[in-house]
């Protein structure tokens, strides 16, 4: 339905699944350009090692075409189960859909840039503010902090995490120090967009609330026959 060609059934993690068979067709992901190194410096005549080799940048593919269902026992598609959950952004449904980290939920408008995800238990997890980046610098690589509020208190973490996972002790942190990055750091959650997660009725949702108590059973997508199933229907009934 999203590129005209055919569709096959495939098999997955959680079944039998319907998915466009250009799938399987990978496409190159156009990349930003690649940074330019600063001008090395001029060597002297003591210095006798060689340069270190630039590295060929891999390239990134993903599915020509993403379509992709689940199917009932008949192998027939079904549309994504929706849950009861209004997207805070649009208003509408949200749905449910799998990706390469687990399910999540988006909005049944593809257009719509809103997730919420599903954590380990099942349960809605909201949304969290960006973390506030100061001028702490990371005492493994020397880049940025970025400084979060956890559940005990307020914690510093590299910038450059996963690639870095420099930790900084906020106890090491003096007073004075601490009081300005807390007040930067409740201006910065401040200014950041709330969003009100509740029911298709306007019910309040809590964080956490089983996402299968909120499943909608997904209705049967209909979907049209491909022209080359009709020509092979016709070609079979003619040598018959």
């Amino acid at each position: 339905p999203l590129c005209g060609r055919r569709c096959e059934y495939r098999l997955g993690k959680t079944g039998k699944f319907l998915s466009c068979s250009g799938y399987r067709e990978q496409i190159p992901v156009e990349l930003p350009p690649a940074k330019v190194p600063a001008k090395p410096a001029k060597k002297s005549k003591a210095s006798s090692k060689p340069a270190k080799p630039v590295k060929p940048r891999k390239v990134k593919t993903q599915p020509a075409c993403a379509y992709a269902a689940p199917v009932n026992r008949q192998g027939k598609p079904l549309l994504p189960e929706k849950v009861d959950i209004r997207c805070p952004v649009d208003g509408s449904p949200m749905i449910l859909r799998t990706g390469r980290f687990g399910d999540f939920l988006t909005s049944v408008n593809r257009e719509t840039d809103f997730i919420l995800n599903i954590d380990k238990k099942g349960g809605l997890k909201f949304p969290s503010p960006p973390p506030y980046v100061t001028e702490l610098p990371c005492p493994k690589c020397s880049a940025p902090m970025n400084l979060r509020t956890g559940k005990r208190g307020p914690w510093l973490g590299c910038s450059k995490f996963p690639k870095c996972r420099g930790r900084e002790s906020w106890a090491k942190i003096p007073v004075e120090q601490q009081q300005a990055l807390e007040k930067a750091l409740a201006i910065h959650e401040g200014n950041q967009p709330k969003f009100d997660i509740a029911a298709l009725d306007g019910t309040p949702l809590k964080e956490g609330t089983p996402v299968v108590a909120l499943v909608i059973p997904g209705e049967e997508a209909k979907l049209k026959f491909h022209a080359d199933w009709d020509a092979e229907q016709r070609a079979l009934g003619a040598t018959g």
